[in-house]
């Protein structure tokens, strides 16, 4: 839970390497680079219920 809301690399960027069909409308193309930000993904309330309260128990397998 800690890590959750405290990541370690808050921010990471990666490179496409090929191109990346999403969907049938959306492609990234080989050579972009992307942004993917575990802080903020790891506070979106449909995932993380109540995102900003530290709850240890989130991780229990029964929850």
């Amino acid at each position: 839970e800690t890590l959750r809301l405290y990541p370690p690399a808050p921010v990471m960027f990666r490179s496409i390497e090929k191109d990346l069909q999403l969907d049938e409308k959306v492609t990234i193309p080989n050579g972009i680079q992307v942004v993917i930000s575990p802080w903020v993904t790891h506070r979106i309330p449909e995932i993380f219920p109540e995102p900003e309260k530290f709850d240890p128990t989130r991780f229990m397998p029964e929850n």
